[in-house]
């Protein structure tokens, strides 16, 4: 019975799943022709493959990019005297392909140069040194390595939480919260952004120092390693804005 519960379970958090995919790719200008053929070659890639790896070295991960501007940030060789990120040519000892190369095989420099400059996360001065925009990759439209990303998150989501779901004790279980309300007031919206962007910097920023403290220490290390952490995000569901509720009018007394 439980067996069954979970294999239900998990047939619908993966069909809300791929619906959320095909709904991602029709709004980024793909056709229902196009979908289709796209779903019968997953499936044809699935009955071959015995997993799907999203981390193949032909992929750009978004995530990295993320990891090349919080280094920016962060490690003295790339700061000015006043701790802020300096401007970097493209070569030298401590220059943007020395940095990019750090995440990124070398053969893959210049198409992770080119994405960090059209995804607006990178921009070059005139004296034809790189600045970063921003602390954390945000991508302002939807390109490969974005939906990439979103499709690593869904599947991953779906794992924890079929993971989860079949843990034999609550100790065996991942993280996976979530927080809702269905009577926010519009009006609070924005404070809510600007609430939720700061308390998940610092979640994320704590997870990642922990994170990368271990990764870096056992890099030279002969030792079984796994890729682990964590995606958060917020939501507002404007489709599910009501109007206020006027007080009901008071029959008149006859």
């Amino acid at each position: 019975m439980q067996n069954k519960k979970t294999s239900e379970e998990r047939n619908r958090l993966i069909r809300q799943a791929m619906i959320q995919l095909f709904e991602l790719q029709l709004h980024s200008g793909s056709t229902s022709e196009e979908l289709t053929q796209l779903a019968h070659a997953c499936i044809a890639k699935a009955r071959n493959d015995s997993s799907i790896h999203l981390s193949s070295s032909t992929i750009l991960d978004a995530q990295d990019y993320g990891t090349v501007l919080k280094t920016w940030h962060r490690q003295a060789e790339y700061l000015s005297k006043n701790g802020l990120p300096r401007g970097l040519t493209v070569n030298g000892k401590f220059g943007l392909r020395k940095l990019i190369e750090h995440y990124y095989p070398k053969a893959q420099f210049l198409s992770v140069l080119a994405s960090l400059r059209a995804s607006g996360l990178i921009v070059q001065r005139p004296n034809g040194k790189w600045h970063p925009t921003d602390k954390c990759a945000v991508f302002p439209y939807l390109n490969p390595e974005l939906l990439s990303h979103l499709s690593e998150g869904i599947s991953l989501l779906i794992d924890t939480v079929s993971r989860n779901v079949t843990a034999k004790s609550r100790e065996e279980a991942l993280f996976e919260r979530s927080s809702k309300v269905r009577f926010l007031p519009a009006s609070e919206a924005r404070e809510f952004r600007q609430f939720v962007s700061r308390q998940g910097s610092a979640f994320l920023g704590a997870v990642d120092d922990w994170l990368e403290s271990r990764a870096n220490a056992a890099r030279s290390r002969r030792q079984r390693k796994c890729t682990a952490g964590a995606f958060a995000f917020a939501f507002i569901d404007e489709s599910t804005q009501r109007p206020p509720v006027r007080g009901a009018r008071r029959r008149k007394r006859r």
